[in-house]
């Protein structure tokens, strides 16, 4: 019976970790979709003095994305651990590994910080 359970476990551990990779990455693409569009935007009004709050507005979304990020290599982590756990109590010789999407968000961490950099010196 218990290992039944574990299996279940491990199933649904499973299913979170896809489900997790995918809004990952449905999220980063719609969020710099997002900035791209506001930032031609910026540059084809710059002229204009309301232009510069667009700028602010893309340091938000990227100060926000940069701690959304952080929380989930956190949560990953969190969910390594129990895959690993369950992996050792099914005696599994392999489980999934988080360390392609945690090097993407580590990656993109990098980029929304020179990013934000970017985007404060063109509003100074």
């Amino acid at each position: 019976m218990s290992e039944l359970n574990l299996e279940k476990r491990y199933e649904i551990d499973i299913g979170l970790y896809k489900h997790f990779n995918q809004l990952i990455l449905s999220a980063l693409g719609f969020i710099y979709t997002l900035i791209s569009g506001l930032m031609t935007f910026y540059f084809v009004y710059k002229a204009e003095e309301s232009a510069k709050y667009i700028l602010i507005v893309c340091i938000c979304i990227l100060v926000i994305l940069f701690i959304l990020s952080i929380f989930s290599i956190y949560l990953l982590n969190n969910l390594n651990d129990e895959l690993k756990e369950i992996s050792q109590e099914l005696k599994l010789a392999r489980y999934p590994s988080i360390k392609p999407i945690k090097y993407f968000l580590f990656s993109n961490d990098f980029i929304s910080v020179m990013a934000i950099v970017i985007l404060v010196k063109l509003f100074i």
